[in-house]
C-alpha cells in the first residue's frame, strides 16, 4: 500500500513532468528559425555582414539555461554557403535546435587596374608589324582572375586598325572586358633627290 508521502511524490513528479512538457512545447512554438538567406557580397569584399532574427529571441530570462551557436546576427559571412546552427537547453534539459543556411553571392565583376593604351606604329615588314605591350592587370573582390585575350603580345598585326580585347573572369563567373586599338601604318618610302 502506497503511503501518503509516496503518493505526493508521484503526483509532484507527474505534475513537474507535465509542466516541463508544456514549457517545452511553448518554447518550441516560439522558436523562429530563419529559412535560407540569400545576400550579395559587399562591394570590394568577399562576403557580407548579415542580420537576422535570433531563433531564441522570444525566450524570457530563465527559460533557457544554455545556448550554443557558431554565428550571430550581423556576423560576417564569406561568399558561398554558410551553415548556421543554434542549440539551446531549457531548465528540464530539453534540447532545441535551429539550422539554416546563409548564401552569399559574388556578383561583382573583376576590375582592370592597369591596361595598355592605344598603340600606333609603322610597318616593320611587308605584311605589317610585330607589336608588343605590357600585359594588363585585373583584380577581384574575392577570387583569382583569369585573363583571356583576342590577341597576344608579340603577334604580327596587319596594316590598319585592330582592336585588342581582354576579358577578366573570376571564379564566380563574373566577367568584365576592356579594349585598346593597335594601328599599323605603312612606312613612307625614302625619296632620293638627284
Amino acid at each position: 500500500m502506497m503511503n501518503l508521502y509516496a503518493k505526493t511524490l508521484v503526483i509532484t513528479l507527474l505534475f513537474l513532468s507535465a509542466l516541463g512538457n508544456i514549457q517545452a512545447q511553448s518554447i518550441k512554438e516560439r522558436i523562429e528559425c530563419p529559412g535560407q538567406i540569400k545576400v550579395t557580397s559587399e562591394f570590394g569584399n568577399c562576403g557580407a555582414e548579415v542580420g537576422y532574427t535570433e531563433p531564441f529571441a522570444q525566450m524570457t530570462v530563465g527559460e533557457l539555461r544554455h545556448v550554443q551557436h557558431n554565428y550571430t546576427s550581423e556576423s560576417y559571412f564569406e561568399v558561398g554557403e554558410n551553415t548556421v546552427f543554434y542549440k539551446a537547453m531549457d531548465q528540464q534539459n530539453n534540447n532545441y535546435f535551429c539550422l539554416f543556411v546563409v548564401h552569399v553571392e559574388d556578383k561583382e565583376e573583376p576590375r582592370f587596374i592597369d591596361f595598355p593604351d592605344d598603340i600606333e606604329l609603322e610597318t616593320t615588314a611587308s605584311l605589317g608589324a610585330m607589336v608588343k605591350w605590357s600585359l594588363p592587370v585585373a583584380e577581384d573582390n574575392c577570387r583569382n582572375v583569369e585573363l583571356i585575350s583576342s590577341h597576344e603580345s608579340g603577334e604580327m598585326f596587319p596594316v590598319g586598325r585592330t582592336l585588342v580585347t581582354y576579358w577578366a573572369h573570376d571564379e564566380a563567373g563574373n566577367v568584365s572586358s576592356e579594349k585598346f586599338a593597335v594601328t599599323v601604318k605603312k612606312m613612307e618610302s625614302l625619296v632620293s633627290i638627284n
